[in-house]
């Protein structure tokens, strides 16, 4: 019996040492698993972190692209606006140099006629000769 005992004793003990093993094991599992989620929840962090960068790197981007569209309106209307006032020019000075050469046209009109009656009043005299009073 005391042989008995003996094999129940070692057996029993040898059973708390196979418990005292999968309750280290089990502790050592929970202990991972916390390590685990808390590497999870850092991540999380990180991650939300990113995404709130990218976030704030896609609305500045955004914003550029509507200044910049922006810029390019105004800058297209400002082309607009030079082309019709070149052509505003450019029909101005039409009009200037045909009224240059009509104002041309009439002085040399009028020279002419000047010294036309210049020539006649030579070639006639001065009107006080002998060949106008015998006449």
């Amino acid at each position: 019996e005391v042989k008995k005992l003996k094999e129940e004793r070692d057996r029993l003990l040898r059973k708390d040492e196979g418990s005292a093993i999968i309750e280290d094991l089990e502790r050592e599992v929970k202990k991972s698993k916390a390590d685990f989620d808390q590497v999870m929840k850092e991540m999380s962090v990180m991650r939300q972190q990113q995404m709130g960068g990218i976030t704030e790197a896609c609305e500045n981007i955004e914003e550029m692209c509507r200044n910049v569209e922006g810029y390019v309106k105004k800058v297209e209307q400002t082309i607009k606006d030079l082309e019709e006032e070149l052509k505003r020019a450019q029909e101005s000075q039409k009009k200037l140099r045909k009224e240059l050469q009509i104002a041309k046209n009439e002085e040399v009109k009028k020279s002419w006629n000047a010294e036309g009656a210049a020539s006649m009043a030579t070639m006639m005299g001065s009107g006080e000769g002998p060949e106008l009073k015998g006449i």
